[in-house]
């Protein structure tokens, strides 16, 4: 099991670039997602081993959030367009509570 983030509502979308938020309902197809409202106390390590169990993980890189520190985002670069879309509707299906229950299979 994996540690839960201490607040609820993470979003994960294709990277900012004319793109809308997953939660408004729509995305364009990537293999780089923008993973928004995560907690500040997420490290590095949790945030691999929370979003690798969703789909196959090439790279990733947690971003502090510079006007306010209780929060993070992340840039992920999963395999494929169809992995990360799988990992959006993964996301989108748990309402953005990543990592409070079993990894997916």
């Amino acid at each position: 099991k994996h540690p839960a983030p201490s607040h609820s509502g993470v979003c994960a979308r294709p990277p900012p670039a004319g793109t809308r938020n997953i939660m408004d309902g729509g995305h364009v197809p990537s293999d780089n997602l923008y993973v928004t409202r995560l907690p500040s106390s997420l490290t590095q390590d949790d945030f691999q081993q929370i979003f690798g169990s969703l789909g196959d993980m090439v790279r990733c890189r947690l971003i502090p959030h510079k006007s306010n520190p209780e929060e993070a985002s992340a840039l992920v670069r999963y395999r494929s367009t169809e992995v990360a879309s799988k990992v959006i509707e993964l996301v989108e299906s748990c309402g953005g509570n990543i990592g409070s229950g079993p990894a997916p299979p």
